[in-house]
């Protein structure tokens, strides 16, 4: 239907959001445009600035009613001409008069359907042309209900009132006759329903007995439930469970047959624990849950499915072995096995057989089901209990061990209130200070005091209390009034986040302080022994390098085999401590040769920027492990100083070892400067931690040798204290200066002064692109033929490790004594000879090589010099007579392999040539 534009809004007035969506609905679809409101006075807002076609209202609604709504459109000049259409149900005639008097357009009487909603609404279109053209209004007055009313509406409203009021009288008449029919035709049925419904009645009848029956078995579900709750509660064993259910099941379910079997994960099979009912000798029965004949089994399927398993006719159906021929023999019709599940595995079955056919439906098998499910709850709780009976008891033993510990420990274990209340004393007090822990357990700490120690103890326990102090060494007096060392370390009593007090633990320490009183006795003779330890090391140098070779290198190599986690961490600790002795022995030696004055520096210049990253490389990992921050800041780009090398790199290895060891929080800046002094230009290289600092008292002895800035049993670092004393005689090698600025507890600046000038480096960037790059260990084995070395060593242990190092790259030969190396040289050519220099007895190293030199195709040979001789002057002297080179013991694998690669591919390269 086509509509004009000024046809197709349409005003809906309703207070039910149901309705008048429905009747947006309808006409929406009949191409109308809908607009809704819901009650009269929000209508009358939106008429103020709209003008609809139609507006459709209900009567009853609150705030303002339909006959108001009208009244009020009716009697405004601007609104007067737009239709009301109003919703009635007709219940009172009254409804007709008012209709009259607000001059309503059309009625339409709830419900009503769509097609003569659309009818009515035509009609007001068709005939709005002819109340455009009636202009007078007739008023008349009528009495109805005992009142005087005064009708105003035109010809036509009333009409169409009228018309409204006779279509809805014919629409009633018409719904009448269709009543009228349904009569009728019930009445033609009814003999014929009484017939049906005497029949429902009879099987309403029967079923009501299946039903009352099925409440009954429900019934005794449920109280077999219930009972089997209760004897949940009270088990105190998995038999006594057991037993239990299979009896309540059996006389209060009255199942014919119930047993509970266990399954064993290893044999696959289910075996009877418990059983009650009707049957020979169930107890020697069982499931193999592997055995085909089985595989259909309910016990199989609860098991496998960990759900319950249901046969309601055991007689006709197959699979359910080895419980047939019981079946039969006991007239059995229905089982179902209900899985036992304890965290969550299956740990066994329920098994319930019935007389009846078809006796386990969906409502019995779901109680049954929560049944084994409380049961395998009850398990679980009984395994628990039991672990926790047994944890209770390692705690017990436990605590039996620690009160046993804490009463025969030396040392006096105490606790204290905040108020400085003695809570408890272990039974060591009697032994150190002569009290029994009864006397002053309950007393004040002062009862153990003397009165001139109170105030001070008293402000050492307020620290102690803020968390400021946790070890001091203190006087306290012994019963009898001897005055005794201790040392007091103390952590706090804490409960939900309030410092309740102090436990902690006091030693004995008598012992130690007498032991500083003979530390200083004995200083002259230290001192003698250090005017001593020279020549000593020097002498001791090949017996100790010896064997710290071999614990190095079997270390090594154990540690590249070996995948289990905690051998791994004793050989990193093997490994750890073999290095720590090697770099002890390293600073002894050359502390020997600075003393002695016999090491010479090998100066050239350097790039002190290139060199200063390539030491902070090897640092980088102890300072990870610490959680320190490194940085380095350049300030003069291109500085080089004539330096030895090697030397330069101990430096600063031991001035950034000191800054690691002393710094716990922070970290440490390494600054690189240019600065003129005394009118000399200097490398200026600064090393600033965040540590410990150093006191006044301590800078005046820190160049001094074997001192630290904490000594004595209790000193707070290792090391031997010669690291400072051999950095400094190392700078004064290179006529520089070593500068100290700290301060007690706010870290450290240690700054050395090398003479440099400002180079050219491009000569050196130049030197190294000469320098060929040596093989890596990939490439050396890729190799078809391995190099021949021949190892002379006089120590097993060292021919061990050489041979493990090397065995993968070269074919290697070794002899144990001189003479037999030259033997083993004729008779072979070798590539490289690795030759230890004091080699026990026979012949020495030196000699040797000169001879194995005089043999025909030796001459060129490399042969390097592999010894624990590393004081000054020992390798120039072994270059001299013969050696091409030299490798001072301990070394490292790669060490060795490096050199061992460096001088193969020089002499092949000489021999292609």
């Amino acid at each position: 239907m086509k509509l004009d534009k000024d046809q197709k809004e349409i005003l809906i007035v309703e207070d039910s959001p149901t309705q008048a969506e429905q009747l947006k609905f309808d006409l929406e679809q009949n191409g109308y445009q809908v607009k809704t409101a819901i009650n009269g006075r929000e209508a009358l807002k939106y008429l103020e600035k709209h003008k609809p076609f139609i507006v459709i209202s209900d009567i009853v609604m609150p705030e303002m009613d339909g006959f108001e709504l009208c009244t009020t459109i009716k009697f405004d000049e601007r609104l007067k001409s737009i239709p009301v259409i109003l919703l009635t149900s007709l219940s009172d005639p009254e409804d007709i008069v008012k209709g009259l008097l607000c001059m309503a357009d059309n009625f339409i009487v709830k419900p009503y359907d769509e097609e003569y909603l659309l009818s009515r609404i035509e009609y007001i279109k068709v005939n709005k042309e002819i109340r455009k053209r009636e202009q007078s209004q007739l008023g008349v007055e009528i009495f109805f209900a005992g009142q005087k009313h005064l009708i105003t509406a035109d010809r036509m409203q009333i009409l169409d009132l009228l018309i409204s009021t006779y279509e809805t009288a014919v629409q009633k008449n018409h719904e009448l006759e269709r009543a009228k029919e349904e009569l009728a035709e019930l009445n033609s049925k009814l003999e014929e329903k009484v017939k049906n419904r005497t029949e429902a009645l009879s099987a309403e009848i029967e079923e009501r007995k299946k039903a009352e029956e099925r409440i009954r078995k429900i019934n005794r579900i449920y109280h077999v439930t219930s009972n089997i709750n209760q004897t949940i509660v009270r088990s105190r064993s998995e038999e006594e469970l057991f037993k239990e259910v299979c009896g309540i099941a059996v006389e209060i379910g009255k199942f014919k047959l119930v047993w509970i079997g266990l399954f064993d994960e290893k044999t696959k099979c289910v075996c009877v624990k418990s059983y009650r009912g009707i049957v020979d000798s169930p107890v020697s029965l069982s499931v193999k849950l592997e055995d085909e004949k089985n595989k259909d089994n309910t016990v199989a399927v609860a098991i496998e499915t960990m759900e319950y398993g249901i046969c309601n006719n055991i007689q006709t159906v197959h699979g359910t072995k080895p419980w047939e021929e019981l079946a039969y023999k006991n007239d059995y019709h229905s089982v179902c096995s209900f899985p036992i599940i304890v965290f969550g595995k299956p740990y066994g079955t329920i098994n319930l057989y019935s007389d009846q056919r078809n006796f386990f439906d969906e409502e019995e098998v779901s109680l049954l089901d929560e049944m084994a499910l409380d049961v395998s709850f009850c398990i679980e709780t009984l395994i628990n209990e039991e672990k926790r009976k047994k944890a209770e008891e390692a705690v017990f033993q436990a605590e039996e061990k620690y009160r046993d510990l804490v009463e025969h420990i030396n040392d006096i274990i105490y606790s204290v209130d905040k108020n400085g209340i003695v809570t408890y004393l272990s039974p060591a007090v009697e032994k150190i200070l002569g009290y029994k822990p009864e006397e002053v357990i309950g007393k004040h700490m002062n009862y153990i005091l003397k009165d001139f120690q109170i105030t001070e103890a008293a402000e050492l326990f307020m620290q102690t209390l803020a968390g400021k102090l946790n070890m001091v060494e203190y006087i306290i007096y012994t019963k009898e009034g001897m005055p005794k060392w201790t040392r007091i370390s103390s952590s706090l009593m804490i409960e939900q986040g309030e410092v309740i007090g102090v436990r902690g633990v006091i030693s004995d320490i008598m012992e130690m302080k007498n032991a500083e009183q003979e530390l200083i006795r004995a200083k002259e003779n230290a001192e003698e022994m250090n005017r001593l330890k020279s020549n000593f090391l020097a002498n001791m140098s090949h017996e100790l390098r010896t064997p710290i070779i071999a614990i190095l290198g079997f270390a090594e190599f154990l540690q590249n085999e070996i995948r289990n986690p905690e051998q791994l961490e004793f050989i990193s600790y093997i490994i750890e401590g073999g290095q720590r002795l090697n770099n002890t022995l390293n600073s002894l030696l050359e502390l020997s040769k600075l003393e002695s004055a016999k090491l010479e520096p090998e100066k050239s210049y350097c790039n002190v920027e290139k060199k200063l990253k390539e030491v902070i490389g090897t640092i980088k990992d102890k300072v990870l492990k610490k959680n320190l921050s490194l940085s380095m800041n350049v300030n003069t780009k291109n500085l080089s100083a004539k330096i030895d090398e090697s030397v330069f790199e101990k430096i600063m290895l031991h001035l950034l070892d000191n800054a690691v060891k002393f710094t716990n929080r922070g970290g440490i800046t390494i600054t690189l400067e240019k600065e003129i002094e005394d009118h000399y230009e200097w490398a200026k290289v600064s090393v600033t931690d965040t540590g410990v600092g150093i006191s006044k008292e301590s800078m005046e002895n820190m160049f001094s040798s074997f001192r630290q800035i904490s000594e004595g049993y209790n000193r707070s670092f290792e090391g031997l204290g010669i690291g400072l004393t051999i950095t400094k005689k190392f700078i004064e090698l290179f006529k520089g200066k070593i500068l100290v600025e700290s301060k007690l507890n706010n870290g450290s600046t240690f700054s050395i002064l090398l003479p440099t000038t400002v180079r050219d480096i491009t000569f050196e960037k130049a030197a190294e692109l000469q320098k060929e790059p040596p093989l890596t260990e990939s490439e050396i084995a890729v190799k078809k033929e391995k190099p021949k070395i021949l190892h002379v060593e006089d120590n097993e242990a060292t021919r061990i490790i050489i041979k493990k190092y090397l065995f993968k790259y070269y074919d290697v030969d070794q002899a144990e004594d001189g003479i037999t190396a030259i033997e083993k040289a004729a008779e072979t050519k070798f590539d490289l000879i690795l030759m230890d220099i004091n080699l026990g007895y026979g012949i020495d190293g030196v000699e040797a090589m000169q001879r194995i030199r005089v043999l025909s195709g030796y001459a060129d040979t490399p042969v390097i010099a592999v010894t624990a001789y590393v004081l000054s002057g020992d390798k120039e002297k072994f270059l001299e007579q013969g050696f091409t080179d030299y490798l001072g013991k301990p070394f490292t694998k790669d060490q060795l392999i490096q050199l061992a690669q460096n001088h193969l591919v020089n002499y092949q390269s000489k021999k292609n040539n």
